[in-house]
C-alpha cells in the first residue's frame, strides 16, 4: 500500500514563495506511445493525450496557459480523508487542511473548464457535505446540478458499524455556466431494452406500455379534487370490444382529447384478448434508445468496485508491479456513463487524480482527448501500462460495447523540478506547529 504525505504550502511557505512555486513549470522527458511502441518527442500539441507525472497542483497551473477554457469534462476521485485510502495525512493537518488541499486544486480546475463544461467529484460520506459547501464557494451554488448516489458495493457487511452497511459513493456535479450546458441522455441498458416488444406487429416497431392515468392525490390536481370531489378524468373508457374501464382508485385518466388522439393513432394497448386495462404504447424508435438520467446509479448498470477489481485483474493477472493496490478502483462502465453524459467525441477530459488510469483508458476508447496527472510512481507501472494495453486493443471493460479495436497514442511527460530548494524544505516538514 503506497502512502504519501501531502504538503500544504499555505501553512509552510510565505506568499511570495507560493507564487513562485505555482508559476507554470516546463514539462520534460517526453515519450510518445502508439501501436509501434515508444518514441522520443520534443513538443506536445492540443491534439495530444497527456499523462503527466508530478504534483497535480503544479501540473494544473502548468496547463493553464495552453488549456484554460478548453476542458469539457473534469472527473476526479480524490483521497477521501478517511485515513485508510492510501493517502497518508499528517495528523496535524486532518480535516480543515484536506479542504485547503481540495480548494487549491478546484480553483485552478475551474479555470480550465469550458463555459459549457462540468466537473464530477467522486467522494464518500465522510467529506461529501463539506466538499459540497466548498464547491458552492468555488463554482457557485447556482451552478450545482445534483449529487449522484453510486452503488459501489452490492453486498451487505454483517459486521458493519452501527449495523448499517455503507454501500455507496457520492458524485457531486457542477457546471461552469448552466445556460450553456446540456447533458446527453444515456443509452438504455440491455435489461431496459428487454421490456420493448411488438406483440401486435405494429409497423413502428417495438414498444412498451405506460399507464393512461395520473395521480389524483398530489399537486394542484389533487388539491382541487380534495376540495371539490370533481375531476375531468373520472370518466369511462370504452374498449373496441365494448368493455368499459374506469380508472383505479386515487387516479384519473388523461384528458378525453388526449385519449381519443391515442386511440386514432393505434397507441393504446387493450391486451391480447382486448379485455386488459388500457395502456399507452411507448415506441422505442421514438425514444431513440436513450433514457433520462436518474440520480441513483445501481451496480448492475454502472458497475461496482468489485467489477473494477475484476477488470484490473484481467489487465494485470500476475500483479507483478503492484498494479492492483487500489482500494476503490472505478469500473469502466461508471466512467463511460459520465463521459457519455457530459462530453462528445474529441472533447478534452481531465482527471488530475489518475490512480489506476480508468478515466484516461475509457476516454481513449470513446474517442475523447484526455489529460491525466499522478505524482506516485505507480503511474509508470500501472497507468502507462494500462494505456499501452488500450492502444493495442485490449478487450476488457467497455471495449466490446464501443467496438474498441485499438489505436491512437498518448504522450507521457514529467514536471521539471524547478525551485528544488523550496520543495526540499516543504518535504522535510512534518508539522505546521511552531
Amino acid at each position: 500500500d503506497q502512502k504519501r504525505k501531502e504538503i500544504f504550502w499555505n501553512e509552510t511557505l510565505a506568499p511570495d514563495e507560493i507564487d513562485r512555486l505555482l508559476a507554470p513549470k516546463a514539462l520534460c522527458n517526453f515519450k510518445k506511445y502508439d501501436k509501434e511502441g515508444e518514441h522520443k518527442v520534443d513538443v506536445i500539441s492540443l491534439d495530444d493525450n497527456l499523462v503527466i507525472k508530478g504534483n497535480n497542483l503544479l501540473a494544473l497551473h502548468s496547463l493553464k496557459k495552453q488549456y484554460a477554457g478548453k476542458v469539457k469534462l473534469i472527473y476526479i476521485d480524490p483521497p477521501y480523508n478517511t485515513g485508510s485510502d492510501g493517502f497518508g495525512y499528517n495528523d496535524s493537518f486532518n480535516h480543515s487542511t484536506w479542504l485547503t488541499f481540495m480548494k487549491n486544486r478546484l480553483e485552478v480546475a475551474k479555470e480550465l473548464l469550458r463555459d459549457d463544461g462540468s466537473i464530477w467529484v467522486n467522494i464518500d460520506d465522510d467529506e461529501s457535505h463539506y466538499l459540497k459547501i466548498l464547491c458552492d464557494e468555488v463554482f457557485g451554488r447556482d451552478n450545482f446540478v445534483t449529487t449522484i448516489v453510486w452503488q459501489k458495493f452490492h453486498s451487505v457487511k454483517s459486521n458493519a458499524e452501527y449495523n448499517i452497511s455503507k454501500s455507496h459513493d457520492n458524485i457531486i456535479v457542477y457546471v461552469r455556466k448552466p445556460n450553456l450546458m446540456t447533458f446527453n441522455k444515456l443509452r438504455m441498458s440491455e435489461e431496459a431494452l428487454k421490456v420493448y416488444k411488438n406483440p401486435d406487429n405494429d409497423p413502428r416497431g417495438k414498444w412498451r406500455t405506460a399507464p393512461l392515468t395520473v395521480s389524483l392525490l398530489g399537486g394542484a390536481r389533487g388539491a382541487s379534487y380534495a376540495r371539490t370531489g370533481i375531476s375531468n378524468g373520472l370518466y369511462e373508457i370504452i374498449a373496441p370490444n365494448g368493455k368499459s374501464h374506469k380508472p383505479t382508485t386515487g387516479r384519473c385518466w388523461f384528458s378525453k382529447k388526449k385519449v381519443e388522439e391515442l386511440k386514432k393513432d393505434n397507441r393504446i394497448w387493450w391486451g391480447k384478448d382486448g379485455n386488459a386495462i388500457p395502456m399507452e404504447k411507448i415506441f422505442l424508435s421514438e425514444k431513440g434508445g436513450t433514457k433520462t438520467i436518474s440520480t441513483f446509479w445501481n451496480h448492475k448498470d454502472f458497475g461496482s468496485n468489485k467489477k473494477a477489481n475484476e477488470e484490473m485483474k484481467i489487465l494485470f493477472p500476475d500483479n507483478s508491479g503492484g498494479e492492483l493496490n487500489f482500494s476503490t478502483p472505478k469500473p469502466e462502465k461508471l466512467m463511460s456513463s459520465i463521459i457519455n453524459i457530459a462530453s462528445n467525441k474529441n472533447d478534452i477530459v481531465l482527471d488530475f487524480f489518475a490512480g489506476s488510469g480508468t478515466t484516461a483508458s475509457v476516454a481513449h476508447k470513446m474517442n475523447r482527448k484526455f489529460i491525466t496527472c499522478e505524482q506516485m510512481d505507480y503511474v509508470e507501472n500501472t497507468t502507462i501500462e494500462r494505456l499501452k494495453k488500450v492502444i493495442t486493443g485490449e478487450q476488457g471493460g467497455i471495449s466490446k460495447d464501443v467496438d474498441w479495436q485499438g489505436g491512437g497514442s498518448f504522450t507521457y511527460c514529467e514536471l521539471t523540478q524547478h525551485n528544488a530548494n523550496i520543495i526540499d524544505r516543504i518535504e522535510q516538514v512534518d508539522t505546521t506547529e511552531a
